[in-house]
């Protein structure tokens, strides 16, 4: 087969993509990403300033798979397994798709872009080695975690064929995904204008030096801080990592590469990282810079962090800017994790976050240590990235004829209004929501009775072998209270049209559930509302009635504003508080 066969673009291109497969269009024309998604794809590339024909574009494999699932390219796991097949990044290929990608690997060593755009799960699997994440589905291993390494700087090995380079690679989301959600467009344009274009014009991506400390001495701690007192630092990025409802390190960054992690806990010394003289030192520093109002103390989702402070260190910090606030004040309704953050706004990005989120006894320290600074460093670049977008944002301005400008906005007084609104949802959680613990007993004892009331008529209603059959396996809950028994009941014994998740097209047996079979069969009115009734005085009493309370009686919630609609929430705080009061049933 003709080396080029099903590829399109210059052999000398600077920029290769590498989508997955041929849809119908493509098989039909024998050329990559030519059908609708194709489209959007030259649409997308158009905007970016490019044009597609001065690209290279292949796929994984040049072939159009039935129903366009990939599945069909690969062995079922049970039966590699049990021929004892070598997976090939975790996954387990045919020859057919092995011998595509060892052509795919020769066309890229032949033209030699500057930068590959990785389309999808599939593409980021077979030219990064080891950095999809591999999950099961019908019966087969199968790439994922393309939303979480889009735009991150990563690249194609092909040291095993001669001696040249790593070639950079940007994974980013698929056209075809994009047409299923439109609002993902913008993230591939983000991905091709920040990260492609730069390494397409010359410049040479590379992995910023930092400079971490990690596991400092007392010494090395209060030199560390007082050299970056000395050298004027005005601000500081902190971020937290927590391990049982307990302060386990905080990490200050002074810049986009210097930061230092500051330990309280550590596997061999169980007692404390620092002795309890010289813990007492390490926190007063840290609340002078925390207090001090000519600093600027900036965080990602800052009231978490704040709550560990200022139970453990015994002081409020003086947050000057919450990155996450800040950013949905530009973008309102998207994603605001810290990596999504760094990947839009920072100048080098590789996604991190799966390299120590959770505290593992068996993963060195060094490396959970070195995560927090990352999450450091990140947060202070993103602080001064985003403080330039709110001075001058875009925003979409209609004009009398029907068409649209971009114009530029300062949001500027807006944040500080939001501020303002960040220090008080702190403020009311410290302060707390007063309970009347003797009405709120009495209460519990009026909804409990209320509760085994119904439960004697459930029983009542029900036949026992009706019950027994509807069962599960593994339940232990009685059939009103488990959603799986319900279905039995209503979609198997009854035989009632499944009302069904429009995602997933799984039976499901909610309130909106019940309140249609009720409608459309009235002789089980009684039984669904009663059902409805029961269910929620279920999440009253387990959500309010019981929520817990601190010792002087009050509840203590984390308020914060939803990121879409800036509308208050409200929820459990960090150490198992407070409830979400906001939505508070009506049975």
């Amino acid at each position: 087969m003709d080396l080029f066969y099903g590829t399109s673009g210059p052999r000398d291109a600077h920029i290769a993509i590498v989508a997955e497969s041929w849809g119908r269009e493509e098989e039909k024309k024998q050329q990559p990403l030519v059908g609708v998604s194709g489209q959007l794809n030259d649409v997308i590339l158009a905007e970016c300033g490019l044009r597609r024909n001065d690209v290279f574009c292949t796929n994984v494999i040049s072939a159009h798979p039935a129903d366009n699932d990939m599945c069909e390219y690969f062995y079922p796991t049970q039966e590699a397994k049990a021929g004892k097949l070598k997976d090939t990044f975790g996954l387990y290929p045919r020859e057919i798709l092995i011998k595509e990608m060892e052509r795919l690997y020769e066309q890229l060593s032949t033209v030699n872009p500057r930068v590959i755009i990785a389309y999808g799960n599939y593409a980021l699997w077979a030219l990064c080695y080891g950095i999809a994440k591999i999950k099961n589905d019908r019966g087969y291993k199968v790439p994922a975690g393309i939303m979480s390494w889009r735009g991150s700087l990563l690249a194609w090995d092909r040291s095993f064929r001669g001696n040249h380079p790593k070639t950079p690679v940007i994974p980013t989301i698929h056209p075809a995904a994009v047409q299923r959600q439109w609002h993902l467009k913008w993230l591939v344009q983000t991905d091709i204008k920040k990260r492609v274009l730069y390494i397409a014009k010359g410049h040479k991506p590379e992995e910023p030096y930092y400079d971490f400390t990690l596991r400092p001495s007392f010494g090395d701690t209060v030199a560390w801080i007082n050299n970056a007192i000395s050298a004027g630092t005005k601000r500081w990025a902190v971020d937290i990592e927590t391990r049982k409802n307990h302060l386990a390190c905080l990490c200050l960054a002074i810049s986009e590469h210097r930061a230092i992690c500051i330990p309280f806990m550590c596997v061999e010394h169980p007692e404390g990282y620092f002795l309890p003289e010289q813990e007492h030192i390490v926190c007063q520093m840290l609340r002078f810079i925390f207090t001090n109002p000519d600093y600027e103390i900036v965080g990602q989702f800052f009231g978490y962090d704040m709550q560990y402070i200022s139970k453990f260190l015994l002081c409020r910090p003086r947050c000057y800017f919450d990155t996450f606030v800040g950013h949905h004040l530009c973008w309102p309704g998207t994603p605001g994790g810290l990596a999504f953050l760094a990947s839009i706004y920072n100048r080098y990005y590789r996604y991190w976050k799966d390299e120590g989120k959770e505290w593992d006894i068996h993963l060195p320290q060094e490396q959970w240590w070195r995560y927090n600074c990352i999450d450091g460093v990140n947060t202070w670049e993103a602080s001064y990235r985003i403080e330039e977008q709110i001075r001058r944002c875009p925003r979409k301005q209609a004009l009398a004829d029907g068409s649209t400008q971009t114009i530029f906005v300062d949001l500027t007084d807006r944040l500080r209004e939001q501020m303002e609104v960040f220090h008080l949802q702190f403020e009311m959680m410290q302060f707390g929501i007063a309970i009347d613990k003797r009405a709120r007993a009495e209460m519990l004892l009026e909804v409990w009775l209320e509760m085994c009331d119904m439960e004697v008529w459930f029983e009542a209603v029900m036949p026992s072998d009706i019950a027994q059959r509807i069962k599960t396996k593994t339940g232990k809950s009685e059939w009103y209270s488990s959603q799986k028994q319900l279905c039995n009941f209503f979609y198997g014994e009854l035989g009632i049209d499944p009302v069904t998740n429009r995602d997933t097209g799984a039976p499901r047996m909610d309130d909106d559930a019940l309140q249609r079979i009720k409608v459309k069969l009235p002789v089980l009115r009684e039984l669904c509302t009663k059902l409805q009734n029961y269910r929620s005085l279920s999440i009253f009493r387990g959500n309010f009635l019981t929520a817990r309370l601190d010792r002087d009686g009050r509840m203590r919630c984390l308020f914060t504003q939803l990121p879409a609609t800036f509308r208050w929430s409200s929820k459990e705080n960090a150490f198992g508080g407070g409830t979400n009061l906001q939505t508070i049933p009506k049975g």
